[in-house]
């Protein structure tokens, strides 16, 4: 049994235990940092208590499918009801995104850039190409990129603010070799690969927010729209919460940590994405990786 401690922004402090997730792993840093914005692995520090819903040590392990108890903890699920496997690093961040949403912080399925001092948030589910549109805006040299895949955001006070981003992207594995010279590939899958920035190219600190670019990279003609007030949160609601995306933690049968917010916080959310977005442009782009990264840069 390994237990890992982590921290990250505000002081977050987060514990799991795990039968098959080991800190030293080679692709552990990688993919903590894809779901959990800012984190770090941290020594345990006895006199900040951790923000864990369960306790200090929040028990993770890898079961049968049959198997249908757990022994001190919590049993993990995907967002379709399916059990996630013995990657506790999914934990940690339904974790996290529960701590953050108690404090009215949003970790968002979006990447984000940095350009003439303003945030240009690239949101939209896996596999739309958002990965290979920053990098290819990243290879104008006007920009830094601020987050791969996930950005925290805070919404509150009438306009969006990114916090912490995740130095992962993910991309095609066909294109991997093509963004070695800005991407160390940890892991290469047949469909799908993940890596993380090389040193230099992540911009850090807090980014207010001037645009959103929901992007749809692929061979077709060039599209741009401009998103009213409506369509837009339409669009951002589950991207800005992640639901996409969103991991629940069960234990007895109840969701403890990481369920889609409902009720009152959602509506909180909502109302605080729509102050943000009384002042951003807001505008869903499809066309080549080179298209949408004119786009992202205009």
């Amino acid at each position: 049994m390994t237990t890992i401690h982590i921290e990250a922004h505000g002081g977050l402090r987060l514990s799991l235990s795990s039968d098959g997730l080991h800190a030293t792993d080679p692709d552990f840093a990688l993919i903590l940092g894809g779901h959990v914005p800012g984190a770090r692995v941290s020594p345990p520090d006895p006199s900040v208590p951790p923000r864990c819903i369960r306790g200090w040590v929040t028990h993770f392990e890898a079961s049968s499918p049959s198997a249908s108890a757990f022994r001190d903890g919590v049993e993990i699920r995907d967002a379709w009801g399916g059990r996630v496997g013995a990657d506790g690093y999914h934990a940690l961040g339904a974790l996290a995104r529960a701590a953050w949403q108690e404090d009215g912080l949003q970790v968002s399925h979006a990447g984000c850039i940095e350009a003439a001092g303003q945030g240009i948030l690239v949101a939209g589910p896996s596999g739309c190409g958002k990965s290979t549109a920053l990098l290819e805006a990243l290879r104008a040299g006007r920009c830094r990129m601020h987050s791969g895949n996930r950005t925290l955001l805070d919404l509150r006070g009438g306009k969006a603010v990114a916090l912490a981003g995740t130095a992962t992207v993910t991309l095609r594995s066909s294109d991997a070799a093509a963004q070695a010279d800005l991407v160390g590939w940890s892991i290469l899958g047949p469909a799908r690969s993940a890596g993380v920035l090389r040193h230099g190219l992540l911009a850090d600190g807090l980014l207010p927010i001037g645009r959103v670019v929901l992007p749809r990279v692929g061979p077709w003609g060039f599209r741009r729209e401009a998103l009213g007030l409506h369509e837009a949160l339409h669009v951002l609601i589950p991207l800005v919460s992640d639901a996409v995306n969103a991991v629940v933690a069960v234990a007895g049968g109840e969701a403890v940590v990481g369920e889609p917010l409902s009720g009152e916080s959602l509506a909180a959310m909502v109302a605080d994405l729509a102050r943000a977005l009384r002042g951003i442009e807001v505008v869903r782009v499809a066309g080549t990786a080179a298209d949408v990264a004119r786009e992202i840069l205009a």
